[in-house]
């Protein structure tokens, strides 16, 4: 029975409490009275702390993926320097590799130009490899961290459908299409207004004849 405390600030906190204990309520008063106003503040209290115990239950999920997320990035910048590293080293080595060349064609391979030529040729060879190992370890351990965030990703999305299911659709039935319509008009506006945060409400099924709205 809708009283007319209950569509009041006073009467929000004992509505609360009736939703906290009872699976089903019925709402019924005279025109006028309040039921479709006192039916979507149920809603959105509803839908509120269904967000939360969400939020709450998957907390550990959305920090575990923000984490991969953060090693995911470093992994990249790791990967690109040190691929920058890679290629000054080979850039190196082939301005070698042509120095070398060059001292042959001039038959200057007795001249300690072209053995100091070898052994930076031969330095520049090993910094190469070693630039090769890092940037393959790099690439290696950033691979491993993608595949972990997106298998976190992917389990974070079936929590959250878990959660959705556990929780089930909140139903609405009203004897008239206008009341309905009413209510959801409300229910749109609310979520309208809640567009810049999360919301519960993934979705909104109407059954019922035509509506005039």
């Amino acid at each position: 029975m809708v009283r007319p405390r209950m569509a009041s600030r006073t009467g929000r906190k004992p509505m609360k409490n009736t939703l906290a204990k009872r699976n089903f309520i019925l709402v019924q008063g005279p025109p006028g009275t309040g039921k479709s106003y006192t039916g979507v503040k149920m809603a959105q209290i509803l839908a509120q702390f269904r967000g939360e115990v969400m939020d709450e239950q998957l907390q550990s999920s959305f920090t575990r993926l923000a984490t991969l997320d953060t090693q995911v990035r470093a992994a990249n910048n790791r990967l690109a320097s040190a691929k920058v590293l890679y290629g000054t080293a080979q850039q190196k080595l082939q301005e070698l590799k042509q120095r070398k060349e060059t001292l042959q064609k001039a038959k200057m391979t007795r001249d300690p130009i072209y053995e100091r030529c070898q052994r930076e040729l031969e330095a520049a060879r090993k910094e190469r490899d070693q630039w090769a190992a890092v940037c393959a370890k790099y690439n290696k351990t950033r691979d491993s961290l993608t595949t972990a965030r997106n298998n976190r990703q992917t389990e974070l999305q079936q929590d959250r459908a878990q959660c959705t299911r556990d929780f089930g659709p909140i139903v609405v039935v009203t004897y008239k299409n206008h009341s309905l319509d009413e209510f959801l008009l409300d229910i749109l506006a609310w979520l309208e207004a809640r567009r810049t945060g999360p919301s519960s409400l993934e979705g909104i099924v109407r059954i019922g004849s035509r509506s005039k709205s």
